[in-house]
């Protein structure tokens, strides 16, 4: 075949595969159909695939601008992990409650009883109690091993005294309670023997029950903004675990209990703001773990005693606004490790030369501002 053959014969080659691929695009639809086939899918789907669902499909056919939700078609245990799970049970009583005791759930519907049911969540909005029938998940509320171990309210709203129920809480670990809860704090306060926080802010009873004694578990005691008066109970000296007792702002008077010397692990004691009068007792020098000394605010008497000196590690001393007079004692100069110490407004002096270089540094104003002329 000569060259001219084989030219003409390629070239006839190549028109035949134009002509054939010109009509095999002819019988391709241009647009997806509009009817698909109403069989179910033959295959049987395996732990990692779902059968496409015919309600998809149509969506997708049958919009404008098809959006594919293939979640609104599946059974819950399809759903991607990511869906928000189904919404728990509503509350209907403590017998439907499973996950706690029926007697703290109990408790915790006394609780809201003597708030009205108005409890704020540490968010500051209204919190969602009787949601669910899990009051594990309930605003303010954990639980360990199916016992409620932490509880926090806070109501503006209380209507009358802690529930005696509040006992039922043989498991509370600890205890947060905020706004004007009248008195008395009920004695079943003494069978929370696992409790070691306790803080109750702004209440407005007028005591501290004995009971208070039995929490020997208890590490951290706040009872503040309240109406506490009368004297500080010496028994609070027995509560060795104690490490921080918070007792500022009530109404407390008489003097300072020596006993609460007896708390060796103490590391904050705050008694600012009450009207206690007499000594600062000598035993004070006792709490040699104690890093805040706070006793700002009231009206102690007398002089510092040379005890404070055993305070080495302390960081904050606080004395303003008492009455206390005469030399500072040549101990302070032993609080090496304190950062603030306030003196003002008491009648106090010093003319010891360490004694004075010490205070410049750490209460620079100190002399200034004692009532030394009244």
């Amino acid at each position: 075949m000569n060259t001219k053959n084989m030219l003409l014969c390629c070239l006839m080659g190549i028109a035949l595969l134009l002509i054939l691929g010109a009509c095999a695009a002819e019988q391709i639809p241009a647009t997806i159909p509009t009817q698909f086939p109403t069989s179910s899918v033959t295959s049987t789907p395996t732990e990692t695939s779902i059968p496409f669902p015919t309600e998809a499909i149509h969506t997708l056919t049958s919009s404008p601008s098809p959006i594919l939700d293939i979640t609104q078609t599946l059974t819950p245990t399809q759903r991607p992990m990511d869906t928000p799970p189904p919404p728990f049970e509503p509350f209907v009583s403590c017998a439907e409650v499973e996950e706690i005791p029926v007697s703290e759930c109990e408790a915790l519907l006394a609780l809201v009883k003597v708030t009205s049911g108005e409890i704020i969540s540490p968010g500051g909005d209204r919190a969602s109690w009787f949601h669910s029938n899990t009051p594990c998940n309930w605003s303010g509320i954990d639980c360990v091993e199916g016992h409620v171990h932490f509880l926090e309210i806070y109501s503006p709203t209380w209507v009358a005294p802690l529930p005696m129920e509040i006992g039922n809480f043989s498991y509370l670990q600890n205890l947060s309670l905020t706004g004007p809860i009248p008195g008395p704090i009920p004695p079943e306060i003494g069978k929370l023997a696992r409790l070691e926080m306790m803080g109750i802010h702004d209440g407005v009873f007028t005591s501290i029950p004995p009971e208070i004694v039995n929490l020997n578990n208890l590490t951290f005691l706040l009872l503040a903004n309240g109406q506490l008066s009368g004297c500080i109970p010496p028994e609070l000296g027995n509560m060795n675990n104690l490490i921080n007792l918070i007792l500022y702002n009530n109404q407390f008077e008489c003097s300072i209990p020596s006993e609460l010397g007896n708390l060796e692990k103490l590391t904050l004691l705050d008694l600012h703001g009450n009207k206690l009068t007499g000594p600062i007792p000598a035993e004070i020098g006792n709490l040699q773990e104690l890093r805040k000394l706070d006793l700002s605010e009231n009206r102690l008497t007398g002089s510092i005693p040379t005890e404070i000196g055993n305070l080495t590690k302390m960081y904050d001393l606080y004395l303003t606004g008492n009455d206390l007079e005469g030399e500072i004692p040549t101990t302070i100069v032993n609080l090496e490790e304190v950062d603030f110490i306030l003196l003002d407004d008491n009648r106090l002096s010093s003319t010891n030369p360490e004694v004075l270089e010490f205070l410049a540094e750490k209460a620079p104003r100190w002399a200034e501002t004692q009532n030394i002329d009244q």
